[in-house]
């Protein structure tokens, strides 16, 4: 599902399981750390893994309490990657509970 704000993610983060979510940082409010922090209070959703989609190479996704980043143009290995081992630490789960 994709939507265009990150109010409208936690709207449909607080009705469906997402294990992953991935937002382009430039529809982030200015308060996007809030936002972000706000996904993750959905109940089951604490772990939630968050990466940044962005073609700005100096994003700083930290700071916005991300898991990581992903550049543009999309690498499907490393879309892949970045998902397992992001998926993997937040669970717990193995390479085989994610395929």
């Amino acid at each position: 599902m994709a939507v265009d704000n990150v109010s409208a993610a936690v709207a449909m983060a607080s009705k469906n399981n997402y294990a992953a979510l991935l937002i382009n940082p430039t529809l982030l409010p200015a308060n996007g750390v809030q936002e972000i922090s706000s996904l993750r209070a959905v109940p089951g959703h604490e772990q939630l893994v968050v990466l940044a989609i962005t073609d700005d190479d100096s994003f700083s996704y930290g700071d916005l309490k991300m898991n990581g980043v992903i550049n543009i143009p999309l690498d499907q290995e490393r879309l892949y990657t970045t998902l397992e081992k992001c998926l993997t630490a937040s669970s717990g789960s193995t390479k085989e509970n994610l395929l």
